[in-house]
């Protein structure tokens, strides 16, 4: 899966934030020239708490992320 925010810098900001928590990682990635960054739950390993918990820490850093903008 391929994501990213409303701009560069934001979509960076993001997976950096995500990347240093260390909760979870993301590879980053371009996409048609933008910023991006990829994530995978294709796992055998990978269980729905995983996704519940990485979608609550993604909201929380996009949160803070946006109040600091």
């Amino acid at each position: 899966v391929l994501a990213r925010l409303d701009d560069d810098a934001t979509t960076n900001a993001l997976r950096e934030a995500a990347n240093e928590s260390g909760k979870i990682w993301f590879g980053p990635s371009v996409h048609q020239g933008r910023a991006a960054f990829r994530l995978s739950v294709s796992s055998h390993r990978t269980r729905d708490q995983d996704i519940e918990s990485s979608i609550k820490l993604l909201s929380e850093l996009r949160t803070n992320i946006r109040k600091s903008i």
